[in-house]
């Protein structure tokens, strides 16, 4: 229940981008390019999720807007282009949301990282968001672990062979969202 504007704070309505750091969390958990490669693929990344490109985990291409399809090849230069064009439209979701939300710009990151997968719809009907707004800053941070599951499966059971990048981002999430809160 505890409101927090850290004094180092950003109004999310006034960022115009991500930082580098959260680019390179997304691309991180979403899949970069390999050493080397010259094309990014459709792939199936948990079985029955659509094909997604393995250049930042694109289920669209935001130039087109069509979606991605089994069996798509392009350059990883137009891959990392698409992603991109992705992360600006997340961004532009988070700030759309919540204009004068103040605090961290980590935290504006991990917001716009989580849009990026699971998207602006999921994102405004949270209860992340309704915090954000309120400025409970760590019951925000704790909620991020709430969003680890695939088609009902918890993705943090022991042994996960099927999903645990979700719940590995998820914590993560949570604990960069701590982290920062706590630096303020």
């Amino acid at each position: 229940m505890t409101e927090r504007k850290p004094s180092s704070g950003i109004v999310w309505g006034l960022v115009a981008s991500l930082t580098a750091a959260g680019v390179a969390f997304t691309l991180q958990h979403e899949g970069g390019p390999a050493t080397g490669a010259t094309e990014a693929r459709a792939i199936i990344p948990v079985k029955g999720d659509p094909p997604t490109l393995d250049v930042g985990g694109l289920t669209y291409y935001p130039s087109t807007g069509e979606r991605v399809q089994a069996g798509d090849r392009l350059p990883v230069e137009k891959a990392i282009h698409e992603f991109s064009l992705a992360l600006a439209e997340d961004a532009a979701c988070v700030r759309r949301s919540c204009p004068d939300c103040e605090t961290d710009p980590a935290l504006f990151d991990l917001a716009a990282d989580f849009v990026h997968q699971f998207g602006c719809a999921t994102w405004n009907r949270s209860s992340l968001l309704a915090l954000a707004r309120a400025g409970r800053w760590p019951e925000h941070c704790d909620f991020y672990e709430r969003y680890r599951f695939v088609r009902g499966f918890d993705c943090a059971t022991p042994g996960n062979k099927v999903c645990v990048g979700v719940w590995k981002r998820a914590w993560a999430r949570a604990a960069l969202c701590h982290e920062a809160i706590n630096e303020s």
